[in-house]
Formats: C-alpha cells, structure tokens, sequence
C-alpha cells in the first residue's frame, strides 16, 4: 500500500495497530478451535464450520479481555 497523504499514513496505522488483535484471533482460531485438523469433502461443509468456530474464537479473545482487565470477576 502506497501511502501519499497524510490522512491516508493515519489509517495505514490504525490497520497496524489492529494487527496484534487480529494474529491473535487466527491463533484462536488455528489452535484452540483446531479448524485446520477439521478434514471436510466440501468447500461448503469447511466454510459453515469456519463461520462457527470465528464466533467462538472472538469469545475466546473476549474472555481473556475480561480476565485481564478485571482478574477479581472471575
């Protein structure tokens, strides 16, 4: 991405700044819902899993939120 205005090097940052939060969510998603072990025949039957186990991966990112910044809660 080429980045001309100043404006524009703003949200060239702001995508870096996410970018820890979005590893992180692929990790969840690769390790804790082991979505690359599922073995599927159809693209369809990978995708369908793939869209469940992303809502579950962001609960999993939600809840070590949570425990970090209010460790007392739980």
């Amino acid at each position: 991405m080429s980045v001309i205005a100043f404006d524009e090097s703003w949200t060239v940052i702001e995508y870096y700044e996410k970018r820890p939060i979005v590893e992180e969510f692929h990790k969840g998603l690769k390790t804790g819902c082991r979505v690359e072990e599922r073995q599927y025949e159809t693209s369809d039957r990978l995708e369908a899993i793939t869209a469940l186990l992303s809502v579950t991966a962001v609960r999993l990112l939600q809840l070590r939120s949570a425990s970090r910044e209010t460790p007392e809660r739980l």
